[in-house]
């Protein structure tokens, strides 16, 4: 897929989500150690937040990059700014004090906050700490599945949870009616997320990946090999990526949505307990961050072969010889680039 493009490396336990700031600066991770660390785009260490009292699940940045969410195996879901400190605790009635957090999410305009774990149910609160809506994804008598992850549309207009007890499920966010229902997989599902472009849902289960349309019609399915930990779409919605303990896969969409699909690239992890439970893509669709053993995170940017593989897929021919030149110069740059060294300028034939 390409090569270690840093490693991530201060957590103490296991590294369960990777997540890229918005304007692709900052990475936060969150751990099993406790913490949730800020850091810089070449790997090294801002900020700690070190509040938490359990497992830390996930972390990710608002849309502007301002404020850190993290959820916790402690009971917490917590607010902090971007410099690391803690700025507030979101509450649950007393009823629900035994939760343990999976997964939080800022809405897209970055007013809301949304939430899962154990208890059945996705929670949504104000900036301010107020809780607006509590909605059920099963019988809340019943408590019988947990949450595993969340995700709002573009626009903000829907909100999806994906759940242990195989189905991901879709709600409208100012009426709190479910809209959708997602069933197919055959085990949990791990991750749902939306397109970019808000029309189409993808989710990560047994050893799938599925597309689907907002009214929950199965689009297609594409067997990823093993099981499947998390999915991400690309930031123009034309790659999605699957990812398990120690196999990634990059596929084009269009080739998935036709039934044809073979992996673009691939890469397998063989660090012990290299369990890759959140992956992301980088803003400029070129890097890939994911856990990498037991207390690392990667990123990889994608190598020339990959994206030439990429570009094709996307264009549906073969490149001319002078795109190919154009490509592999301006790829080149890329690469040298992130590497902060300098790439003198190829002169075109």
């Amino acid at each position: 897929m390409g090569r270690p493009l840093a490693t991530l490396r201060g957590h103490t336990d296991t590294v369960h989500s990777v997540a890229y700031s918005a304007d692709g600066q900052r990475i936060v991770t969150a751990s099993a150690d406790q913490t949730a660390i800020i850091w810089d785009i070449n790997g090294n260490i801002q900020y700690t937040l070190g509040e938490h009292s359990d497992s830390v699940n996930y972390a990710e940045f608002s849309p502007d990059g301002r404020a850190v969410v993290t959820a916790s195996s402690d009971g917490t879901t917590r607010l902090w700014t971007a410099d690391g400190d803690l700025y507030d605790i979101l509450e649950v009635p007393d009823a629900f004090s035994e939760v343990r957090f999976f997964y939080a999410t800022f809405s897209p305009d970055g007013e809301e906050i949304a939430a899962t774990g154990t208890t059945s149910t996705v929670w949504i609160w104000s900036l301010d700490g107020e809780l607006l809506e509590a909605l059920e994804i099963s019988d809340p008598e019943e408590r019988g599945t947990s949450g595993l992850s969340i995700a709002y549309s573009p626009d903000g207009r829907l909100i999806a949870a994906s759940a242990e007890d195989g189905a991901a499920y879709v709600w409208e966010v100012d009426s709190g009616a479910l809209v959708a229902t997602l069933t197919g997989h055959t085990q949990r599902v791990t991750r749902v997320v939306f397109s970019p472009d808000g029309q189409q849902l993808l989710t990560g289960g047994d050893d799938t990946a599925r597309l689907w349309s907002l009214d929950g019609t199965q689009l297609a399915v594409v067997n990823h090999g093993a099981r499947v930990e998390s999915v991400a779409f690309s930031p123009d919605g034309q790659l999605m990526l699957t990812a398990g303990e120690t196999l990634r896969h990059v596929w084009a969409v269009a080739d998935v949505l036709a039934g044809t699909a073979q992996p673009v690239a691939s890469m397998y992890t063989v660090a012990p307990n290299a369990a890759v439970l959140q992956v992301a893509f980088h803003p400029d669709g070129r890097r890939i961050a994911a856990p990498a053993g037991k207390q690392d995170a990667h990123q990889h940017l994608l190598d020339l072969a990959t994206l030439l593989r990429i570009a094709e897929c996307r264009v549906g021919r073969s490149l001319t010889a002078k795109e190919l030149q154009q490509f592999e110069v301006e790829n080149d740059k890329v690469l040298f680039d992130f590497a902060q060294r300098e790439c003198p300028p190829t002169a075109a034939p």
